[in-house]
């Protein structure tokens, strides 16, 4: 029994090594040492000396075509589906990329209109502060005026003129009153007095 087996196993090893053929296209392309690894209903499958390849049924001779049991209406419905398949996977295709378009479209725009919002409110903010800013400064002109010290003051009728104690040279000495103000920077300077 045993030496049947190993008998077969030599003559399968044998044929396969005689199975290998050369095939000629109808195209004139040639292939050398051929092994048909996978036979379906639009063609076959083969391993040669220069690589794999796969041969369709209408490039193959009509001898080759019944040998690997080749039949027209098989084929073409093969054929159909393989193209209504791969037209399928476009159209999902182009659908996923139209998709993802969009989001990418939809995002732009949110980043713009939460800029927009961000601007906004940053603007508005500014002028929050500029408002509260007047208002401090009013704030201060009436602290200023109320709080004057009018007993340095002189009211004879005549304008007001700050009590100041007069010297020799006249440019120093005494003290001025100087009311709030804001410089070009924007900043608020507080009313204080200074010495002339």
């Amino acid at each position: 029994m045993k030496k049947l087996l190993v008998l077969a196993l030599v003559a399968f090893c044998v044929i396969g090594e005689v199975a290998a053929r050369d095939i000629k296209t109808l195209s004139g392309r040639l292939y050398r040492n051929v092994k048909v690894t996978r036979v379906d209903p639009t063609g076959i499958a083969i391993e040669h000396k220069d690589g794999i390849e796969f041969l369709d049924f209408k490039d193959l001779s009509p001898e080759l075509q019944r040998e690997f049991n080749y039949v027209e209406a098989t084929y073409v419905a093969t054929q159909t589906a393989t193209r209504e398949r791969d037209a399928l996977a476009e159209v999902q295709r182009r659908a996923t990329v139209a998709a993802a378009a969009a989001q990418s479209l939809a995002d732009q725009q949110a980043r713009q209109t939460a800029a927009a919002a961000l601007a906004l409110a940053e603007k508005q903010k500014q002028e929050a502060d500029a408002a509260a800013l007047s208002i401090q400064q009013r704030d201060y002109s009436a602290r200023d005026y109320g709080s004057r010290n009018y007993a340095d003051r002189d009211y004879s009728g005549e304008r007001y003129v700050p009590h100041s104690t007069p010297t020799d040279s006249g440019s120093s000495g005494g003290t001025v009153s100087v009311r709030g103000y804001t410089r070009k920077d924007g900043t608020y300077v507080r009313p204080y007095t200074r010495r002339r």
